[in-house]
């Protein structure tokens, strides 16, 4: 039976990043031939971070299936669940300028009511090259400013105050650029 494929928009809203980091993890092992994976162990998924509310929902919603391999039990994506990945993974934040609010999956990440000139800089930035993995430090510099330490600081601050915590923005491990990914489930 098909079933329908769900929008992060249909996810419940506490549920959203660990589901999404789930499904995603799950497609990364499989190596994205769903077919042939045999799935991960579920106490593997458990030691990452997925609720037995998430695992509910993955397999109410027919993304995920159980099976019994030698008595340990193990979940895999069906074909509607990695085609849902994949459709996530190819998922892009979006700025919009206008109403100072970054949203991901058709979902409001963070609204900036306050001035935040250095964090709506980076997510401009990001904005204008099309959301690539990471970019070059966009920020201008400032004389007796450390500029590792003014990032550091910018990026510390985008992660703050989200409404939702599905992205995470960090450093590129070189100091001169930013990188954003979608939240992994014990980073939550």
């Amino acid at each position: 039976m098909n079933h329908p494929q769900p929008r992060l928009i249909d996810i419940p809203e506490p549920l959203v990043a660990i589901v999404v980091s789930t499904i995603l993890t799950l497609l990364r092992a499989s190596g994205r031939d769903v077919n042939a994976f045999d799935g991960i162990r579920l106490r593997d998924l458990e030691t990452a971070g997925t609720s037995i509310r998430c695992r509910a929902w993955l397999l109410d919603q027919c993304l995920i299936e159980r099976r019994n391999l030698k008595g340990i039990i193990h979940l895999r994506l069906t074909k509607t669940g990695a085609a849902f990945a994949q459709k996530i993974a190819k998922c892009r934040p979006v700025w919009k300028a206008d109403d100072r609010e970054l949203w991901f999956g058709g979902l409001l990440i963070k609204h900036f009511d306050k001035p935040a000139k250095k964090q709506i800089l980076l997510v401009e930035a990001f904005q204008e090259q099309h959301w690539p993995r990471w970019i070059y430090d966009p920020l201008p510099r400032d004389l007796g400013i450390d500029r590792q330490k003014r990032l550091e600081n910018a990026i510390q601050r985008l992660n703050g105050c989200r409404l939702v915590d599905l992205l995470w923005f960090g450093s590129n491990g070189t100091a001169n650029g930013i990188r954003w990914e979608i939240l992994p489930p014990n980073r939550q």
